[in-house]
């Protein structure tokens, strides 16, 4: 280009210093300027006075330089400007070319392309004057190679190239790809073609000369394997199973158009149809496969033998007259068991027994349970005797059991034949009378029973009620028996149809009794040292009758230095048929011996043991997850492990076998006593393993308590990206991944606290912007970016309390994407665009720093952006937008590139070819 100066040279020819001749109309010439990014007429005349041009100093001319291909032409404007620096508008300004062979200019500034060289186009006004250079080049001829390509699955990718050349050889040319068809082929803007669908279409490639050439991109699927599903099954004889075939091409995508020929190995264990549906015939292990046009794909179908169908119970037993619904006898409830293989199926299953032993339903359904197919029922005993049950039903193999129906009994709860007992005639006896099969087993009644209740000596004791009635479908009713007399008497049970049940009853004088609410008897009881029983633990009974009147009770003890009894209740007055609280405590190791005595009444005794005290965990957990606190509580108890109360202020010191697994918190407790109903102690976790607590007392009294071991397992983590969890993500080098699919970790289910995630890349490709975090609540989000190379990486997330999970990272090299808003003149007219980062995949991602990309035309006389660069901010996935103006008709590509030289640096972005009319 040449300098620009204030003055011209002197050695031009005198035609440059003319006025510019006015046209055949007479109307003088019109120079157009652009300023800015746009135009702006700046018109002058040759009439105009000299004097004007005089105040010319400098003279622009915009563009500096420009290349040409020969024939094509662009305007150049120019700007004339005074000392101050203001445009002169009516200044002429003076258009010549150094070389009207290589290129011609007119009036306006309108360059025309004559013949490939060099020259430069010369623009004066007044004596100011300024240049720009062309470079002008014969049109080439662009190839692209290789001229066809077939490929032969989708997704399949191959590298076209194209070269430009004229006479002088290889060109330096920048190049648009276009599929014809995306839906068969898509190419990048680097050439690099992808199948997308079988048929041909034409990529051309598109010279920033103008000149472009073609090939024939064909996409034949060629099938490769036949994928047959499921690959191995396991069915059960006389069971369906579709079997489907999927011919696929190399790249795993399905060839359509194609029906597979179905076949069975070994016919004699099970046998296909046309449509792949097989049936098993006969356990055995089978070859299931589907041929297409000469490709096998094979499956593995495993024939077991028929499911069976069970009773859960080998022998059923139930009196005459009564259902078999045994809540006392092993197996319980009569259940029909299929063991199937099937969860979705329900049937019904036919049964069948001797109906004139036992009633049977004919007929039961079977409904569907998770694949464990289960359903209770239940049938009478009619008379004495034994049959077969047996259960049927399609496909599966039938269930056996025997019904064994005997003669019914009556049953005195917990008591039998010539088994005496005592009772105290100011005691009622109550109990309640089963109706039982011959072994004793308790069954309802189909009808109800009525039971008659006889003593042999009503002096001594009789039945409150003489009759007793056992409605339907219960089995059994209470009695009760109230003594008369001093001496014995058997009470007899009798119904007809049923064995009879005795009881023998010894009653003896009115007598005091220790009672405790959870034993019959009372004594000998134990306690710990230091400990007391608490009020309403234990009591002094005057009898279940309540004659009128009160009772005076006294209690007196041998060793009142080893157990202490309140005062209180040494002398206690209550009334006949009522009962005696009790206390006491224990304050020396050894026995004691209580006697209980009233007036008219047999004392009774009791032995009180003090052992050796020691405490009692609750709610101990034998597992933990170490995410999920626990708790528990200590109690003091004796030596048998019964709690009771401490008579004073006591607390346990908590020790973990292995604190990096375990802690109480806090290690010093506080020691309550009674019942064992929760604990408020937080176990904490704090690693993973097993380990113990051990509860020691500070004082030395207590025996220590080691509890079972504790396993604690580790914390589960998962990857997830956005919403969903995830172990497969891509990215771009200096990338990150955008709003929509922000990568985090989460504990699924956590169970609260403080978990803490160390997070590590497997390689230089990946880093993430934490290293190390806690997680309280349900997760933790971060970034993971590109480094600067490709290549695959995992990031883990592990930590001493978790099991660790990972994600992939596939990094690639990042690309731009332009996308344009269209104008009303077309679809394939842009009027303004923005500019996206994607990764190699296409996926769109956000930089990790800060991206200028250079937007440029293919041919900047046809369509021009009003910005030559866009930046895309950090973390952000998408930059502002810049108009498009159309300078004249044609068609034209705009690119984004980065200027960076660094490896990492962006593929090129295009829009495609777009249509310009202004």
């Amino acid at each position: 280009m040449l300098p620009r100066s204030n003055t011209g040279p002197s050695s031009l020819p005198d035609a440059l210093s003319t006025c510019i001749s006015p046209n055949r109309s007479g109307t003088p010439a019109v120079l157009i300027v652009s300023v800015s990014l746009g135009f702006a007429l700046l018109i002058s005349t040759c009439g105009e006075p000299t004097g004007v041009n005089d105040r010319v100093v400098s003279v622009s001319v915009s563009p500096d330089s420009a290349l040409l291909v020969v024939s094509d032409s662009f305007i150049a404007t120019a700007v004339a400007r005074d000392a101050g620096g203001n445009v002169v508008v009516s200044a002429a300004v003076a258009w010549s070319s150094r070389d009207n062979r290589t290129a011609t200019v007119n009036g306006r500034g309108l360059i025309k392309a004559i013949h490939s060289g060099r020259t430069s186009i010369i623009a004066k006004a007044g004596a100011s004057m300024d240049s720009l250079v062309i470079v002008d080049r014969d049109r080439g001829t662009t190839t692209v190679s290789p001229h066809t390509d077939t490929l032969i699955f989708i997704g399949q990718g191959d590298q076209l190239r194209a070269a430009t050349r004229d006479t002088s050889g290889l060109l330096a040319g920048v190049y648009a790809w276009v599929s014809r068809n995306p839906s068969v082929v898509t190419v990048t803007q680097t050439g690099r073609i992808v199948a997308r669908g079988v048929g041909g279409t034409n990529v051309v490639a598109l010279e920033d000369g103008g000149s472009r050439d073609s090939t024939r991109v064909v996409v034949v699927q060629r099938l490769a394997r036949v994928a047959v599903a499921p690959s191995a099954v396991s069915r059960p004889v006389a069971r369906l199973q579709l079997f489907s075939a999927s011919p696929l091409d190399s790249g795993g995508t399905v060839v359509p158009g194609l029906k597979p020929i179905w076949s069975s190995a070994i016919p004699s264990v099970a046998t296909i149809d046309s449509t792949g549906l097989a049936t098993a015939v006969a356990p055995g292990v089978d070859t299931i496969r589907a041929q297409v046009k000469g490709v096998t794909g094979v499956a593995v179908l495993r024939v077991s033998p028929l499911p069976d169908l069970r009773f859960n119970l080998d022998t059923f037993r139930l009196g005459v007259g009564q259902y078999a619904t045994s809540l006392s006898m092993p197996g319980g409830q009569p259940q029909l068991i299929a063991d199937s293989a099937e969860p979705e199926e329900s049937f019904f299953a036919h049964l069948v027994a001797d109906t004139m032993i036992a009633a049977v339903p004919e007929s039961l359904m079977v409904p569907e349970d998770l694949g464990l197919h289960h359903t209770d029922f239940t049938f009478a005993g009619r008379v004495a005797g034994q049959t077969v049950f047996t259960a049927s039903a399609p496909r599966y193999a039938p269930a056996h059991a025997a019904i064994r129906v005997s003669t019914p009994r009556l049953r005195a709860s917990g008591k039998g034949p010539g088994i005496p007992d005592t009772l105290g005639t100011n005691e009622v006896a109550a109990f309640p009378i089963y109706t039982a099969d011959s072994l004793g087993f308790e069954h309802e009644v189909v009808k109800p029973v009525t039971i008659i209740v006889h003593s042999s000596d009503t002096s001594v004791i009789k039945p409150v009620s003489d009759s007793l009635v056992v409605v339907a479908r219960d089995v059994g009713v209470n009695t009760s028996l109230a003594p008369t007399g001093l001496g014995n008497a058997w009470v007899r049970f009798q119904s007809s149809g049923y064995r009879p049940d005795s009881v023998l009853f010894v009653v003896l004088p009115a007598r005091l009794r220790f009672w405790r609410p959870s034993v019959l008897r009372a004594s000998p009881v134990t306690i710990g040292l230091g400990q007391a029983t608490g009020v309403g633990y234990a009591y002094v009974a005057t009898g279940s009758r309540a004659p009128p009147g009160t009772v005076t009770v006294l209690l007196h003890h041998s060793h009142p230095e080893r157990v202490f009894i309140p005062t209180a209740d040494t002398v206690q007055t209550v009334g006949a048929g009522g009962m005696a609280a009790l206390e006491w405590s224990g304050l020396e190791l050894g026995a004691d011996t209580i006697v209980a005595t009233a007036a008219g009444y047999t004392p009774d005794t009791l032995v009180v043991y003090v052992t050796t005290p020691t405490f009692r965990a609750c709610t101990f957990p034998t597992t933990a997850r170490a995410d999920r606190p626990s708790y528990t509580g200590v109690v003091a108890a004796d030596s048998t492990g019964a709690s009771h109360y401490p008579l004073g202020p006591l607390q346990a010191v908590a020790t973990s076998s292995d604190t990096a697994i375990l802690t109480l918190v806090p290690d010093t407790v506080g020691v309550g006593g009674g019942d064992c109903a929760g604990g408020e102690d937080k176990i904490v976790y704090t690693g993973h393993g097993s380990a113990t607590l051990t509860f020691t007392d500070p004082a030395g009294v207590y025996r220590a308590l080691i509890t079972p071991p504790i396993t604690v397992t580790p914390v589960p983590v998962r990857f997830g990206l956005g919403p969903t969890l995830a172990n497969h993500v891509t990215i771009g080098m200096r990338q990150v991944l955008s709003r929509d699919s922000v990568p985090f970790v989460t504990i699924p289910d956590h169970g609260g606290g403080i978990v803490w995630i160390n997070l590590r890349s497997t390689s230089a490709a990946v880093r993430t912007s934490l290293s190390r975090f806690p997680i309280v609540a349900t997760g933790l989000s971060f970034e993971i970016i590109g480094g600067d190379t490709t290549g695959t990486s995992w990031i883990v997330a592990e930590g001493p309390q978790v099991v660790s999970d990972s994600i992939e990272v596939e990094v690639g090299r990042p690309q731009f994407a332009i996308h344009g808003r269209q104008a009303p003149g077309g679809l394939d007219t842009l009027r303004a665009i923005s500019l996206e980062v994607l990764d190699h995949h296409g996926n769109v991602r956000a930089p990790a720093e800060a991206i200028t990309a250079t937007i440029s035309s293919s041919n900047f006389s046809i369509l021009v952006a009003d910005s030559a660069t866009l930046i895309v901010p950090t973390s952000v996935q998408s930059s502002g937008v810049t108009s498009l103006r159309c300078l004249r008709p044609g068609t034209a590509v705009i690119r984004a590139t980065d200027p960076r030289p660094e490896y990492y640096h962006y593929d090129t972005g295009s829009t495609g070819l777009l249509g310009c009319s202004p």
